[in-house]
Order: structure tokens, then sequence, then C-alpha cells
């Protein structure tokens, strides 16, 4: 069984879109659509719209939660239905996304991908990072030859996740309601979100990735919600055109066969297959990668010190050089969180004569 498994709450509007949208998608027919709403005034009208869709036939199950479960309890209480039902696949969605009409073939020919199970924590619709403003928007010229083209690197996005039973029974479930590293969000401030806790597991496994579309498959589509505002949704979702293939795109084995995951060490050639910007942003993904993993394992090592729980001298020379190298650490973070973010508005806006610059920089 294959499900495209969709958390709503208290926005029957967006819901619309996201399902009117999802129905529109190549082999829609073959896959389940399960919804797990949390109650609100707006139930009613949110449950009107569900079964609008189920009499046009699509194959719908919905549940209205006993009480708000939230955006963490939610999804989790979804996702455990969906493979406690025996689901082989799932696509887990949002209520206010919009994504490509290829984007379920995408996700089956994802699933086939050897070792994807064991090598992979999940996929994602698009590139980018957690918590991140980051969205790699391609020109859109340049979409029909980056269509079958995969970024493997250590980024994690609740936005259009790709997995199967195993990965949720083995890296989701455990680690959900973990709470990551109380400096975890990029302005420093504590946060306890479900996918930075994942994000956090998947830093700390070296053998684990992502793979991730390089053309956006999904748009984010909702202006307020429990973790963005109007401002963040704008600098991050303002610029991502989703692809629109023909409905033949990636439905042979011979155009399943051409699917091409860009790993770290194939940097170097990359310049002799793809445009140019390509490389430098991924050579950005992976100095990225690099100072999230050195500042997780500084701060972990300094929250299970003795001197944060105040119990050794202050002025302890190696504790200090160690907050102060975590200082460092955050704000280099911070920094190459905005060269991420306006790389992709640039490549977005195809400002060529900006981006030739940056890239003679970055190589």
């Amino acid at each position: 069984m294959k499900i495209v498994a969709i958390t709503a709450y208290n926005r029957p509007t967006l819901l619309y879109s996201c399902l009117k949208n999802l129905s529109q998608a190549h082999k829609v027919e073959e896959w389940e659509i399960w919804i797990s709403i949390d109650p609100s005034n707006v139930t009613n009208k949110i449950v009107s719209i569900i079964e609008s869709f189920a009499n046009q036939k699509l194959k719908v199950n919905f549940v209205v939660n006993d009480s708000r479960l939230g955006v963490r309890k939610n999804p989790y209480k979804l996702l455990q239905w969906c493979f406690g039902h025996e689901a082989s696949l799932v696509l887990y969605l949002e209520d206010d996304v919009l994504v490509s009409s290829d984007c379920l073939n995408f996700s089956e020919v994802i699933n086939k991908i050897p070792k994807f199970s064991s090598n992979y924590l999940c996929a994602n619709l698009l590139t980018t990072t957690c918590n991140s403003h980051s969205v790699l928007c391609p020109p859109i010229e340049d979409y029909s030859k980056l269509k079958n083209i995969l970024v493997k690197n250590k980024f994690f996005s609740s936005l259009g996740i790709i997995l199967n039973k195993y990965q949720f029974i083995n890296y989701f479930e455990p680690n959900w309601f973990n709470y990551p590293l109380n400096l975890r969000n990029f302005q420093g401030a504590e946060t306890d979100g479900w996918d930075l806790a994942i994000n956090d597991y998947l830093l700390s496994n070296k053998d684990l990735f992502v793979i991730q579309s390089i053309i956006p498959r999904i748009s984010h589509k909702g202006i307020h919600g429990t973790h963005a505002d109007y401002s963040f949704h704008q600098s991050a979702y303002s610029h991502v055109k989703i692809y629109e293939p023909c409905h033949n795109s990636l439905d042979t084995k011979q155009n399943q066969l051409s699917i091409k995951i860009i790993r770290r060490e194939d940097v170097k050639t990359l310049e002799k297959l793809f445009p140019p910007y390509i490389k430098s942003y991924i050579n950005m993904i992976h100095q990225f990668t690099d100072l999230q993993i050195s500042s997780m394992e500084i701060e972990n090592k300094l929250k299970n010190s003795q001197y944060i729980n105040n119990t050794i001298p202050k002025h302890n020379d190696d504790a200090d050089s160690e907050i102060q190298e975590f200082t460092l650490l955050q704000k280099r973070l911070k920094d190459m969180e905005s060269r991420l973010n306006k790389k992709s508005i640039w490549i977005a806006e195809k400002v060529v004569s900006i981006l030739n610059r940056l890239i003679g920089r970055n190589q």
C-alpha cells in the first residue's frame, strides 16, 4: 500500500488547494490519501472538503483527533497509523503545500534505489536544510536537464518526506521525541521541533544520509504557521517554482535507471555535467554540514560537561575555550545560512553576473 499522509489543522482553504493539486498528480489513483485532522472551529468545513474529494473517486481516509495533538504528535500518530496498516511507502505532506504532478511516481522511483532503506534516512522533494530559508531553486529553463538529479547530503527537511516502513521504525520512531541540543536554532534560541530532533540524529550518524530532489517538487504556501511567519515564508519560499513535467516523466524503467545521485566526492566533476552554479551550491551545502556537525559535537560536549552544571570554576581554560569555539561556530553557521539563502534566491532570479563572481570566490 502506498499512502500520501497529510496533517491538517485550522486552514481549510489551504487544504483544499493541497488536495486539488494532489488530485491532478500522475498515478494518484494508485495511492491512498490519509489525513489526520486536529480539531478547531472549522473542523466541519475541513471534513466537508475532504469528503468532496472522496466523492471524486480519490481513495481518502481521515480521522479527527479527540483533542489537538499539535505539530509534533499529530504527524507522529499519522505515520504510525499508516505504517501500522501495512503501508510500504509514504509521502508525508502538511496541509499548506503544493506538489509537482510527478511527485508520486518520483517517490516510487526513489524507493527502488538500491539500499535506499539502509543508507538513507529518507528523501525530500526539494533541496533545503532543516529550519532553513535556503531552498535551492535553479533557473526554470534548467529543470528538464536536472529532473532526475538527486543530491546526497546531511540536510533534512520536513517538506515532502519520502520514507518507507523500515526507515520509520528504525530512524524516525525512536528519535521523534528526543529533544535536540539546546542551541540547534540558527539564531541560538532553544527549540524542540521533531524535525530538529531527526536532524540531530542524522548529523550524529556518520553512515546515514538524505537524498533530495535538486529541483523543487514541492512548495510551501502557508504564510502563517506554528514555527514560521510571513517574513520567513517570503524569504524561504517566494522564489520557489515547482517542476511541472510531462505525465510520462520517470514512468519507464529506462528513465528510472537514469536517476543520478550527486555525492560529495562527485563535486569536482560537476562542471562537466551541470551548470556551474550547481557545483558552487553543493560545495556550500557540504561546508554548511561540516559546520553543523562541528557545532553539534562541541555543544554536546559542553552540555554533558560539569561546567554546564556550574560545578567547576568559571575560569576553567578548557571549558572557556570550548565555549569560545562554539560561539564562533554558531556565528559561522548563521553566516553560511545567509549565504545559502542568498545563493538560492540569486539562482532563481538568474542574476548571472553576480553568480559568476560568487562562484569564482567559492571555488
